[in-house]
């Protein structure tokens, strides 16, 4: 979420799109440390899958996003 504000904040769409990158590759960091935590017991199968779901979906609304902006400023470009 905070490299979310902070690309959002830039007001540059290069760097939103930077920091969204940041941001998609934090929620697979997350994904990886959810597997150390059921590794080590601290973390029941059915925690872990809850919130690495929760992970895929803001991978995929990132990568969404990301992918949106990119269209756009390839669309910008061409018009100019």
């Amino acid at each position: 979420m905070a490299n979310i504000s902070e690309g959002y904040g830039r007001r540059g769409e290069r760097e939103f799109i930077h920091f969204l990158n940041m941001a998609r590759g934090s929620a697979f960091e997350i994904q990886s440390l959810l597997y150390v935590a059921v590794d080590i017991h601290g973390m029941d199968q059915l925690t872990f899958g809850r919130i690495y779901q929760v992970a895929e979906g803001c991978i995929a609304l990132i990568g969404g996003l990301s992918n949106h902006l990119r269209k756009k400023l390839e669309q910008v470009s061409k018009e100019h």
